[in-house]
């Protein structure tokens, strides 16, 4: 049965689509001594594949997928030109193929998943899917109500298009307010960039749920792999995934 490059590099390498995609137009995969090409199908039993000089298969043992609870001033990378310290140096080196869902930026903290599955990795990164991500920002001050409206309505600005957010205030105090947002994008900084556009300060920043996985009571710095279950939970159709939780 033949299959599309690109999942076949996803099922081989563990990677994105659109990573499977950057390594064919970068001309680092040949298939049967020719290079590559973007939209080609391969026989998975008679053709020979090839990265970096190797020949690619798709791994005989099952795929893993960890949560990690992501601690502040870690980077999420395999290497860092400042040598900072990454995630991958809190994971045994069993662990250390996997690759991160996204990405959590060095002063975030919270759930950040690694793994193994391009399928995975595929389903909660792509926009068409909208998986929901939700976070708790501290921020400074009090968040004003017309601030909020704006952010359920979406942002455009120059520097930022946002969708709507769910918003919530869970706390408030004289100069702080404890928000919970839910969004279902993965905007670099984009959660940070929502808030500092109307002029809060972002004083504390968690990821605590990526569509039904939940962080829990996950410590800091500490990591679990995930059952089969819960992969196949992430898997489903977000419409199905949804009505699942219900039942």
């Amino acid at each position: 049965m033949s299959l599309r490059l690109q999942k076949y590099l996803r099922d081989c390498l563990g990677v994105s689509r659109r990573k499977a995609e950057i390594l064919i137009e970068e001309g680092l995969i040949s298939v049967n001594g020719r290079a590559a090409e973007l939209g080609m199908s391969v026989e998975p039993e008679t053709d020979r594949v090839v990265y970096q000089g190797k020949i690619i298969t798709v791994a005989s043992s099952p795929s893993r997928t960890i949560m990690l609870n992501k601690p502040l001033e870690v980077v999420t990378t395999r290497f860092d030109p400042q040598k900072r310290k990454t995630v991958y140096a809190l994971l045994p080196a069993s662990f250390r193929n996997l690759f991160p869902v996204g990405r959590l930026d060095y002063l975030t903290e919270g759930l950040l998943l690694m793994t193994d599955n391009g399928d995975l990795a595929y389903r909660l990164t792509h926009p068409k899917f909208e998986v929901e991500k939700e976070y708790i920002v501290l921020i400074g001050g009090n968040l004003l109500l017309e601030h909020r409206q704006k952010l359920e309505q979406g942002l455009k600005t120059p520097d930022l298009i946002s969708a709507p957010a769910k918003v919530t205030i869970l706390q408030q105090e004289a100069h702080k307010t404890l928000v919970g947002v839910v969004l279902h994008e993965g905007q670099k900084r984009e959660v940070r960039r929502m808030f500092q556009h109307f002029g809060y300060r972002v004083l504390s920043l968690r990821r605590v749920r990526i569509d039904s996985l939940r962080l829990g009571d996950l410590p800091s710095g500490q990591y679990r792999e995930l059952s089969q279950k819960e992969i196949a939970d992430l898997l489903l159709p977000a419409k199905v995934a949804k009505k699942s939780s219900k039942e």
